[in-house]
């Protein structure tokens, strides 16, 4: 075939790989779907301010009326985004924008598709790639100006939240904010004499006792005994509460004795219930020899 010389710069796109990269295959991971060389004839990514990172197609939906062209980090998977193009609406070489998602959430990007007659002959369905076989040229992925292209929360459930733009961290009550040059991040602690971790100007005092303050003159809390409670100090450092009313009459010695005898009187009671049984067996014994009769035969 002779050579064009005013073939644009769009339609010659439609007559190779490019963008993706030259000597891949573009075919899924299963085999049963490839890429049209006719459908994607531009892209541009800019995701990261990291000129190493390169970016692979690793996901395709094809809805036969509409396609999903998903992007992600060439050596972790990560996924940066996705175009969606709608082809009710599509006419030919129009462009379309990329959704960042997660960690790229502040990725941009454009893709300009083609004619989409050679996609609605492959199959329907969502196909997966490996990064060998779609990864885009290394011109069309621009590194973004140096700095934080994001930032990403992680509570203890494990729950995220993405950030881009101007963020503003604020340290409330009981926070600090170190910053760790090495792992260039920020941990958030709770630090020390901050907020209602203030520490005292008197050690070792106590600030209220279910609720009371102390006076604020002399920082004394009055414990007053009622009717038969006493409050005492016997000892440093030590309160003692005793009931006036219901002090025991009898020690542990008196309950002894006390014990013993009632476990005699019991022995007693036993005693005299058998002398009972004894007698009772007796006395029927004789009513009934006196009660027998003595007649003899003639």
């Amino acid at each position: 075939m002779p050579w064009v010389d005013s073939l644009d710069y769009l339609n010659l796109n439609s007559l190779r790989r490019y963008p993706i990269r030259e000597g891949t295959s573009a075919v899924s991971v299963d085999g049963l779907f490839q890429i049209p060389d006719t459908l994607i004839l531009d892209l541009s990514l800019s995701a990261s301010g990291n000129a190493d990172e390169r970016f692979y197609i690793s996901a395709f939906t094809n809805n036969l009326f509409s396609c999903t062209i998903q992007m992600a980090e060439y050596l972790t998977g990560e996924v940066a985004g996705s175009f969606f193009v709608d082809f009710n609406t599509h006419k030919l070489n129009d462009t379309y924008y990329l959704n960042g998602i997660g960690v790229y959430s502040g990725a941009t990007g454009k893709v300009t598709i083609g004619s989409p007659d050679d996609l609605q002959l492959q199959p329907a369905g969502q196909f997966l790639f490996l990064n060998t076989s779609t990864e885009v040229e290394p011109k069309v992925v621009v590194p973004g100006l140096m700095g934080v292209s994001s930032i990403t929360y992680i509570d203890a459930e494990g729950t995220s939240a993405t950030l881009t733009g101007d963020v503003t961290m604020n340290a409330r009550t009981n926070t600090i904010f170190t910053y760790n040059q090495t792992l260039n991040s920020i941990a958030i602690d709770v630090g020390d004499n901050l907020g209602l971790n203030q520490i005292c100007t008197k050690t070792n005092c106590i600030q209220k006792i279910n609720g009371v303050t102390p006076d604020p003159s002399t920082g004394n809390i009055s414990l007053i005994g009622v009717d038969c409670i006493q409050i005492a100090s016997s000892s440093a450092y030590t309160l003692q509460f005793n009931d006036s009313c219901c002090t025991p009459c009898s020690g542990c010695s008196d309950l002894s004795t006390l014990t013993t005898r009632l476990t005699s009187l019991e022995n007693s009671f036993i005693d005299l219930k058998n002398y009972y049984n004894t007698l009772n067996g007796q006395l029927v014994s004789y009513l009934t020899t006196v009660n027998s009769s003595c007649s003899c035969g003639s």
